[in-house]
This record gives C-alpha cells, sequence and structure tokens, in this order.
C-alpha cells in the first residue's frame, strides 16, 4: 500500500465495501462481518506503520468449533459404517483402479438426506407450527439447513477413504467436482456462525435425491427379470449383461442421457428423466 501511496501522491484509506459483504455473505450476517472489518485492518497494520516497516499479517484464521468438528466426524462416520464392506475391499485396490468421484461426494451428501432432511419432515408434521419455537432437543434437525460440513473436513475423509495425500493437486479436483455437485443440486455452499465463527460449510441440496435415480432403475431392471424368469436370484455375469443392455437401450431411447469424461468419451450415465 505504501508503494500505491507513494504513486498517487496521497495517503489511502482501506475499508471493506459493506454492499459487496452482504452480496457475497448475505445481508443476515451484515453486522458480524461489519465486526470483522473493523478488527481486520487495525490487526493486520498495527504496530507496522509505527515502525514504518513492510505490510505483515500478524493474524490467523481461528479453529472451526469442537461441536462443528464432531458434527462433521459423526456425520462422516455414518458414512464410513454404511460402506464399511466397501472399504475393507479397497484396501488392496490396485494403484491404476478408477473410481468415481462424483459418487462419492454424493454419498455424503445423500446420507445428510437421509439422516437429517427426512427427520425434520417428520419431526414438522409431529409438531406442526410449534417446530418453530420448539427446542434443539425437541426438534433437533429443524436448522439441518443452517449447517453442513466443512471443506477440510471432506478433504480429510476423502483423503483417508482413498488412502492418497492432500497435495495441492487432490485438493484441487476435489474442489473441482465438489463445485460440480454444486451444479448439480447435490450440495449447497453455505455460510454458518457456531461460537463465534464464521466459517464455509456444505450441506445436502433439494436434488441429491435425485442422484439415486440411476440406482433405482437399476433395481427395477432386476426386479422385473427375476419375475419374468421366476428365479430367486442371478449371476453376477448376468447382471453385468443386464446393466449394459439397460445403459445402451436407455441411451438409444433417451431416458438415460450420456455423460462425458474429459478425454471426451462417454463414461457415466445420468437418469434423463430427471431434469
Amino acid at each position: 500500500m505504501r508503494t500505491i501511496e507513494s504513486s498517487v501522491g496521497a495517503s489511502i484509506e482501506i475499508g471493506y465495501d459493506d454492499q459487496e459483504t452482504d452480496r457475497h455473505y448475505g445481508p443476515w450476517l451484515h453486522d458480524e462481518m461489519a465486526e470483522v472489518g473493523r478488527n481486520a485492518f487495525p490487526a493486520l497494520r498495527s504496530p507496522n506503520d509505527i515502525a514504518n516497516k513492510p505490510l505483515q499479517v500478524v493474524i490467523a484464521p481461528a479453529s472451526l468449533p469442537n461441536s462443528v468438528r464432531k458434527l462433521a466426524f459423526d456425520s462422516l462416520h455414518d458414512v464410513n459404517l454404511a460402506l464399511a464392506d466397501t472399504q475393507k475391499k479397497r484396501v488392496n485396490r490396485r494403484k491404476a483402479e478408477m473410481v468415481n468421484l462424483v459418487t462419492d461426494f454424493t454419498e455424503i451428501f445423500l446420507r445428510l438426506y437421509n439422516t437429517r432432511e427426512i427427520p425434520a419432515r417428520s419431526e414438522a408434521r409431529q409438531l406442526g407450527l410449534e417446530v418453530l419455537n420448539a427446542t434443539p432437543q425437541e426438534a433437533p434437525n429443524r436448522d439441518r439447513l443452517e449447517i453442513g460440513i466443512p471443506w477440510g473436513s471432506l478433504v480429510e475423509y476423502l483423503a483417508q477413504r482413498y488412502g492418497i495425500g492432500t497435495s495441492r493437486e487432490i485438493v484441487n479436483l476435489f474442489s473441482l467436482v465438489l463445485d460440480l455437485c454444486n451444479d448439480l443440486g447435490i450440495a449447497v455452499p453455505i455460510t454458518c456462525v457456531r461460537d463465534e465463527v464464521v466459517f464455509r460449510a456444505y450441506r445436502h441440496g433439494e436434488d441429491v435425491k435425485f442422484s439415486d435415480g440411476e440406482l433405482a432403475l437399476a433395481y427395477e431392471a432386476v426386479k422385473g427379470l427375476l419375475k419374468a424368469t421366476r428365479q430367486d436370484a442371478i449371476s453376477r455375469l448376468v447382471l453385468e449383461k443386464l446393466l449394459v443392455l439397460l445403459i445402451k437401450v436407455g441411451a438409444a431411447k433417451k431416458f438415460l442421457e450420456p455423460l462425458y469424461g474429459p478425454s471426451g468419451v462417454e463414461g457415466t450415465v445420468r437418469n434423463g428423466m430427471t431434469r
């Protein structure tokens, strides 16, 4: 800033644009963000200005509250329990084996939907309008849209699940997949305030349930085959051929939509009837 001041020949006053703050974080956080702005620049510049030294950062990000860490751990632990068998099989996975990051991200937010959204609706039906004034003990899931899983917890969980490090390339890859989940309505970024700490988190989106559409369609295909052949089970080979046939027919009839990867090759399909 001193270089700019010397170039224009005048002192520069620095501050936050409250309107921009409201646009990015929401007007409901105006007072909190204004307080951050009032304290940020004194913390950054003092005592640097007095000593006529270059600007130095003398503050650090606040740690996440323990309640948030526990909530993230419990939510991701639920996903781990649901995938315990899969996890065991992945221990000896070949390094060259591919994984579907979108599916794995979706599992997280689908689990949040099933463990928070569905119980919240039950609470609303049971309590009626009284749910708005209920205590957290009476309606523990009422405020489920105001809290989510922090980014750091997501990265830590996925890296541990895949048995990989958190290099910049890996973190950037996870970030791109999360952006895709946001675009598809699977996840929603929110700004949370807990224990006087403002942080970014991600909750389940309104369209996350649609991510079950392909699985439900495959289930109906298997169910129909078992009923038509009057069998109780089918072999793995028959299942694979049935799914291949389902995908080919679905893409041709356009009730399944092919998704193209970075190479331009069809990699997966999406239920086209939910769009």
